[in-house]
């Protein structure tokens, strides 16, 4: 499954999802329950870009604009109060994960410092996302983190066969690069892939099945710890349902990791800025939708 098709899942149930929390349809929470699994594959693809773009604060400079030209949209639609630092839409939370992500590599090779104690890094972010009070707040910032290192190490295992065999990657024996592999244009994780390989520059390399594995991992525990915590209970030594709208919620997210398993790690079609655009354009249009249906009910 090709990153292009894994944000088009999650861009069309982001979409069911808002249209349960903005309008006022029949049955909102199914809507709310389809919608779960839009940001774990968000959560997964941003993971994806930070290991494959060459430029990771480009990427960050990006994902920081659309968080502010996005907040207007995103508070009329929702009928909050308009305001740049509370109760802030999901790009704030792409962003600061991503912001951990690139602190983590700037620290885990400087001297005295390494990849334990970089980790920390994503401290601020955590304390910045619940200060901001976003999308997921501190949970989201730290699963892209955690997902980006699950799918990181080990940084040198090989690829896997079919990444090996892959036709379209085999360039022919002792060729030299041409110029457009010399000079790959920049990628960004909302349109980025790992189709040309390349390496970041604390060796990075796609991942490998054990990273695989850890990633999608990591994906279920963060969706059973944030939904599962509330949606079932113990109680007299059986195991119960504590919340049935929850529990929908908690199965949905889960849908998520077959799919994020079934990435192989090619981008399919490139639309440069749609996922980007697409989050701020389909706001104002429920926010406008809403309005209509309120003046003639």
């Amino acid at each position: 499954m090709t990153a292009f098709v894994l944000k088009l899942i999650a861009v069309v149930t982001m979409l069911i999802d808002h249209v349960g929390a903005v309008l006022p349809v029949t049955s909102p929470m199914t809507y709310r329950w389809v919608g779960r699994i839009a940001f774990p594959l968000f959560a997964y693809m941003v993971s994806q870009g930070c290991r494959n773009t060459r430029s990771i604060y480009k990427y960050m400079l990006r994902l920081g604009v659309f968080a502010v030209i996005s907040e207007i949209p995103f508070d009329l639609a929702f009928g909050n109060g308009i305001s740049f630092l509370y109760d802030t839409n999901i790009f704030y939370t792409l962003f600061l994960g991503v912001a951990a992500v690139a602190a983590f590599k700037k620290l885990k090779n400087v001297k005295f410092v390494g990849p334990f104690v970089a980790a920390l890094a994503v401290v601020p972010c955590l304390l910045a996302a619940e200060a901001l009070e976003t999308d997921y707040g501190a949970f989201g910032v730290a699963l892209i983190f955690l997902l980006y290192l699950a799918q990181h190490f080990p940084k040198n295992a090989p690829e896997s066969p079919a990444q090996q065999s892959a036709p379209e990657q085999a360039p022919l024996k002792n060729a030299p690069e041409t110029p457009s592999q010399q000079s790959a244009p920049e990628n960004s994780s909302l349109e980025d892939s790992p189709d040309r390989r390349l390496p970041d520059k604390a060796g990075a390399r796609p991942a490998a099945p054990a990273g695989k594995i850890a990633g999608t991992a990591v994906l279920a525990a963060g969706m059973l710890y944030f939904y599962g915590r509330n949606a079932v209970s113990f109680s007299d030594m059986s195991l119960r349902v504590a919340n049935r709208n929850i529990l929908g919620l908690l199965l949905f997210s889960l849908v998520a990791v077959p799919l994020a398993f079934l990435y192989n790690g090619r981008q399919g079609p490139r639309f440069k800025w749609f996922f980007y655009v697409f989050y701020p354009l389909h706001l104002t249009a429920l926010f406008i939708i809403k309005q209509l249906m309120t003046a003639w009910p």
